[in-house]
């Protein structure tokens, strides 16, 4: 089964952070989510959990996920959960 991204009205991510944030490229993600074709886009949520092996607290890489994804954030569309 394929989905359609305009369908989208939600996206989770749980990550589970060992070190630190750059293993993915937020700034694309950012850029790929704002695209028209995710329109219905209301809420993109993240599940952060950090371990000790990490190199920033977890309200730091709160910040940090925030700052990455400007745009969804500026929209309102970022959800941070523990």
């Amino acid at each position: 089964m394929q989905l359609k991204a305009n369908l989208l009205e939600s996206i989770s991510f749980e990550i589970r952070l060992l070190g630190d944030l750059d293993a993915l490229d937020w700034h694309q993600v950012d850029q790929i989510l704002m695209q028209p074709g995710f329109g219905k886009l209301s809420s993109v949520q993240f599940r952060l959990k950090t371990w000790h092996t990490a190199l920033q607290r977890e309200s730091e890489a709160c910040t940090t996920l925030t700052k990455r994804l400007s745009s969804l954030h500026a929209k309102g569309l970022v959800q941070l959960a523990n």
